[in-house]
């Protein structure tokens, strides 16, 4: 788990402590937070939960697999310190872990705004069934994953080097970490039971201008994958959300090019209303203009 000034790290850490299935150890990664983590730590007094400090210089990839190489367990289970996970999540995993051959586990999350109360107002959930192969899946569909959701395979991340630490790879370093485990293995199993809460706002990245620096450099990086999967320079998802951006950045004529490339009956109804008024005020610029 790693964490820098999370104040929401002792709930995390409780719904750990908290699990019916009793055999686990908590890996805790700290990039030298100021608000004092390891109080919090001590105040649980278990022997299982083992905490570091560890300078992550701004990159949180390098944290995680900090605490991937600490651990002892065959079986990673990714938290943020920000998230939660519901009393019985390792319990049914490690049930599925014993019926089922597979190489990552994931399951459903709720997400959160992180003005409403814990475990108050379920907005909507996180992670879905994903269409194999997953590997196509993810890069056409983008990631279908909540990082706090998964449970993998050590010996397999450490084939893939663990998490990228490349600095483009800045807050979407889970997504892509499961499309490189993806190339290895293809099987992902889903437990469809919603078993986690994760929060947005609760200090991890999550601002619009940050996803436009996210979605860019993907389609940098993997420019060439997405052209051979799909023969299209722009992912289709990715188009909806420049529909988004370009509106809430007043850059309405872009947006206007953009909607002529999107199907209508692909959209859901916010956009659709976005749609709307993005051709609205088109037409009122365009009538200005050829006065």
């Amino acid at each position: 788990m790693p964490n820098y000034n999370s104040p929401f790290l002792s709930r995390a850490i409780q719904s750990v402590v908290k699990q019916t299935h009793q055999e686990w150890e908590l890996i805790l990664v700290d990039n030298f937070s100021e608000n004092f983590p390891e109080r919090i730590v001590n105040q649980f007094n278990d022997n299982r939960i083992h905490f570091y400090k560890f300078n992550n210089n701004n990159n949180i990839a390098k944290g995680r697999n900090f605490g991937i190489k600490k651990t002892k367990f065959e079986w990673i289970a990714f938290l943020d310190s920000d998230d939660v996970w519901d009393k019985d999540k390792l319990l049914k995993v490690a049930e599925t872990i014993n019926k089922n051959s597979s190489d990552l586990i994931y399951h459903g999350m709720y997400y959160l705004p992180k003005k409403f109360g814990f475990f108050q107002h379920k907005i909507d959930h996180q992670s879905s069934e994903l269409k194999k192969p997953i590997y196509e899946t993810l890069i056409k569909e983008g990631n279908g994953i909540a990082n706090s959701s998964v449970v993998a395979r050590k010996s397999l991340l450490e084939k893939i080097n663990f998490l990228s630490e490349d600095e483009r790879k800045y807050s979407w370093e889970d997504y892509d970490c499961w499309i490189r485990y993806s190339k290895i293995t293809d099987n992902f199993l889903f437990i469809p039971d919603i078993l986690g809460f994760c929060w947005v706002g609760g200090g991890n990245i999550s601002n619009l201008d940050q996803t436009y620096i996210n979605y860019k450099n993907f389609h940098k990086i993997y420019r060439k994958q997405i052209f051979d999967l799909t023969k299209k320079k722009r992912l289709d998802w990715y188009k909806k959300f420049l529909l988004v951006w370009y509106f809430k950045k007043k850059k309405v004529y872009r947006a206007y090019l953009l909607q002529k490339k999107i199907t209508p009956n692909d959209l859901n109804s916010f956009l659709r209303l976005i749609l709307i008024k993005i051709i609205f005020f088109s037409k009122i610029i365009k009538k200005f203009t050829k006065i």
